[in-house]
């Protein structure tokens, strides 16, 4: 992850919403995913939401181990100079404070 978040911000954004969605189980956010690598980030300006909702997701739902977000929230905490990244800092600590918050907040399919 660390690779990506040092590009250009819109490279980066795009970059990750497209590898995060790309790995979702949730069938609404891969269904995205191939719209998403066609487009381009040059074409399609990087649509924060996207990348908040993808993200998250990855985080609350792939990442196996206590250590993995630890990791996880260590890169992102490297770039809280950015904006994006840093509202992603504070949702995935939200995340950790109140685990249940994940099922309710970031049922994809409902929320999009």
């Amino acid at each position: 992850m660390y690779p990506y978040m040092q590009k250009e911000q819109s490279l980066a954004l795009w970059s990750l919403t497209c590898l995060f969605s790309a790995v979702s189980p949730d069938p609404y956010l891969q269904s995205f995913q191939p719209l998403l690598v066609s487009l381009g980030h040059q074409r399609l300006p990087p649509d924060l939401a996207w990348f908040l909702t993808a993200s998250v997701h990855f985080f609350a739902h792939e990442l196996q181990t206590d250590e993995d977000q630890k990791d996880f929230l260590t890169v992102c905490a490297a770039f809280t100079s950015s904006a994006p990244f840093s509202q992603l800092l504070v949702l995935c600590k939200q995340l950790v404070a109140s685990p249940g918050a994940a099922e309710v907040y970031f049922n994809v399919s409902d929320s999009l």
